[in-house]
């Protein structure tokens, strides 16, 4: 009897063995290795934050990314105001993320960590499952940074002030390309802008009214725009010639005047300058 109740405690052991073995490789099953350096690497938008209690913070970060490189680089950038220059290596993985940590460039010893949450994390917020959590350092709200990926490759991170001077640049260079070379000129493009200046000395012109009458003369429309382009004369400043051309043979009234001098062909702003230039 006793060596009967052995074997049945025995096989007891034996099946509770089998069934954690069972649960155990299910288990494990259910944590899938990543590639911890590479699921990183890629373009994270900010999704939310939370503060020290765990509360989510109100603030608008919804300009701020975080571009993520492989030569091990990053750059924060907030409201694209603030780009935050930052180095990041992986430290490990397990069932509830894998785990980084960031630092600056220029203070090496300030360390932020980061993961990314396990889809199959045990912590409360599963919600953020997938997404990188960021410890906050000083300089925005919160304590945590909640960021989602938005793309697999990173996006090139420029502040607002880089922008502005890049777009200055383009503009200039397109201003320098479009500058004619007057050597370049052809005999037709010369004849058209010494008429130009001829006509300039005596009379007030707008800009399409001196193509029309260089165009009158015989000259092509490309001649004739060639010279009303490199002529030098500033509209405005004509507006108010040629309205003063107008009063001192005949009375306007102010609208009357204005309508005038868009007939002739200059803009409502360049007439409404030539106007006041005159006192009216």
């Amino acid at each position: 009897m006793e060596n009967k109740k052995r074997k049945i405690l025995t096989l007891v052991l034996l099946c509770v063995l089998i069934l954690a073995a069972v649960w155990l490789y299910f288990d494990s099953n259910k944590f899938q290795k990543i590639d911890g350096e590479k699921v990183l690497v890629g373009t994270w938008a900010y999704n939310k934050a939370f503060d020290e209690t765990g509360n989510e913070v109100q603030d608008d970060l919804s300009n701020t990314i975080l571009s993520v490189y492989e030569d091990g680089t990053a750059k924060l950038s907030f409201e694209e105001v603030i780009i935050v220059d930052l180095n990041w290596q992986y430290i490990k993985q397990d069932k509830e993320g894998a785990y980084y940590q960031f630092c600056r460039k220029d203070e090496n010893d300030t360390v932020i960590d980061a993961e990314i949450v396990s889809d199959s994390s045990t912590k409360e917020n599963k919600d953020l499952a997938g997404c990188l959590c960021l410890e906050n350092d000083e300089d925005a709200a919160g304590a945590m940074l909640v960021f989602i990926k938005t793309s697999e490759e990173p996006t090139e991170v420029t502040s607002i002030v880089e922008k502005a001077q890049s777009l200055a640049d383009r503009v200039q260079s397109a201003l320098d390309e479009s500058e004619e070379d007057p050597e370049s000129a052809t005999i037709g493009e010369k004849q058209a802008l010494e008429k130009a200046h001829d006509y300039l000395e005596y009379m007030a012109f707008s800009y399409t009214g001196l193509i029309d009458q260089l165009e009158f003369e015989g000259f092509s429309t490309s001649e004739a725009t060639y010279a009303v382009d490199n002529c030098g004369a500033d509209w405005n400043e004509q507006a108010a010639l040629k309205a003063q051309q107008y009063l001192e043979y005949s009375s306007f009234s102010r609208s009357e005047l204005i309508d005038q001098l868009e007939f002739e062909g200059f803009t409502y702003s360049q007439a409404l300058y030539g106007v006041e230039a005159n006192g009216y």
